[in-house]
């Protein structure tokens, strides 16, 4: 997005729009042949091809293990 940033507001109603679904089914396409090929694919792609703020991918990866994993992440404020 390459203007200010979303508001949170504007994040979840965007996270939960068709556009974001049919990009999401993409993405996971993309990860899921690039790891079957050997090759990693960057946070900063994910973020490009949802069309969100990196942080926010990388908010929702640590959100994810630390609930696979049952470990407790130390809560980060947003870097204004």
């Amino acid at each position: 997005m390459n203007r200010e940033r979303p508001t949170d507001e504007e994040l979840l109603a965007y996270m939960k729009s068709p556009t974001f679904r049919r990009r999401s089914a993409r993405m996971q396409k993309v990860v899921s042949d690039k790891w079957s090929r050997g090759e990693q694919v960057s946070f900063d792609e994910i973020a490009d091809g949802l069309k969100l703020p990196l942080d926010v991918v990388v908010g929702g990866f640590a959100h994810s293990m630390s609930k696979t994993f049952g470990v407790e992440l130390v809560p980060v404020g947003r870097v204004q």
